[in-house]
């Protein structure tokens, strides 16, 4: 009985084991993340305001499908309500509908605009979660990209700029 007992529980150590390997190929995707800190935007008036710009740069050969959420200082989630730009000399912009979800083409920039005149709220001061992922399982780093940080004031205009994580595709 002892020894039964014994195969029993080596036997289930394998199979947990042999599950716990083939959970873990089947379970990974091609999928990357990175936290930004210090998103904040504020709207007072037409002469006060502060936005956010996050701009994405997909550096592969295929289509990559984002998603930017934004928290606030209480760790609510605030994504309503933004946008994503493309460039070129009508800077066209992409509506969201409150889910921060877009799609970058193969080797193209896109800019997500965290702006609270659009949300009706005063002030946010928080992080964003961008996450990324593609059609290929082999591709590991998809992305570039910085935060731009725009205010103003009266008749003043004052910018800062960093890079997402050191500039280093993510």
């Amino acid at each position: 009985m002892r020894n039964l007992m014994k195969t029993c529980l080596l036997s289930m150590a394998m199979l947990m084991l042999m599950c716990g390997a083939a959970t873990a190929e089947v379970s990974f995707d091609a999928q990357g993340s990175i936290l930004v800190p210090d998103i904040i935007s504020r709207y007072r008036d037409k002469i006060s305001s502060e936005w956010t710009f996050i701009n994405l740069t997909n550096i592969t050969g295929e289509n990559v499908q984002c998603q930017i959420t934004i928290y606030d200082h209480d760790g609510n989630e605030v994504t309503v309500g933004q946008s994503v730009r493309t460039g070129g000399s009508n800077g066209v912009d992409i509506t969201l509908s409150n889910t921060g979800n877009f799609e970058i083409p193969a080797h193209s920039t896109r800019r997500f605009v965290f702006n609270a005149d659009n949300t009706g709220q005063h002030m946010y001061l928080g992080y964003a979660v961008i996450e990324w992922n593609s059609n290929d399982p082999q591709q590991r780093k998809a992305l570039i990209g910085g935060v731009e940080k725009l205010r103003t004031s009266g008749n003043s205009t004052f910018k800062g700029e960093f890079l997402i994580n050191n500039g280093q595709p993510f």
